[in-house]
Order: C-alpha cells, then sequence, then structure tokens
C-alpha cells in the first residue's frame, strides 16, 4: 500500500519528534540514576568533620544578636513607659488646674 509523499513526510515528522522524546527521557534517566548515585555515596561517606572555631564564631554571633534583640525590646518598652508617664502626669496637672480654677471661681 502507497502513502505517497506527504504521507512519508508526516510519517518521518512522527518518527523525529518521537525519537527526540525517547532521547529526552534518556538524558532525564541518566541524571536520575547519576543524582541516584551521587546520593548513596554522599550518604555512605562519613560525617564531614566541622571546624570547632567556626561553631564558637556562629554561637558568639546569636549571643550577641540575641543581646541586641533583648536591648531593643527593653528601650521599646522603657520608651512606651516614658510616654504613658508623660500623658499621666499631663492630665494630673489639667486636672489640677481645673481644681484651682473652680476654687478660684
Amino acid at each position: 500500500m502507497y502513502y505517497g509523499k506527504d504521507d512519508r513526510l508526516q510519517q518521518s515528522k512522527f518518527q523525529k519528534n518521537i525519537r527526540k522524546i525517547i532521547d529526552d527521557s534518556k538524558r532525564f534517566n541518566k541524571k536520575i540514576d547519576e543524582f541516584i548515585r551521587n546520593t548513596n555515596r554522599q550518604q555512605s561517606l562519613p560525617p564531614l568533620r566541622i571546624n570547632k572555631g567556626d561553631i564558637r564564631k556562629m554561637e558568639e554571633q546569636e549571643r550577641i544578636k540575641n543581646a541586641k534583640r533583648l536591648r531593643l525590646k527593653q528601650d521599646y518598652e522603657y520608651l512606651k513607659a516614658k510616654k504613658k508617664y508623660e500623658l499621666d502626669m499631663h492630665n494630673i496637672m489639667e486636672k489640677i488646674i481645673e481644681a484651682k480654677k473652680k476654687i478660684l471661681l
């Protein structure tokens, strides 16, 4: 059975597309296999040695950061309390002035 020239071109384009998909899947499978192999290799190795000096530096930085955060929080609380105290004193002074005005009038 003869399909003609156009049918052969269509069929060859289709075969090329299928071949490309197969090649892509082979490449993908190779990458996956390589990733699995590397992961297994890394899991079988002993853990890396960590420099204790670096750990000390990191702990020191964390301690400094926590102290700074605490200091900022305390400063904020102090300013908030100071503002409330000033507002309360202002209200008390206003009440005293109003009471004096009532007594004098």
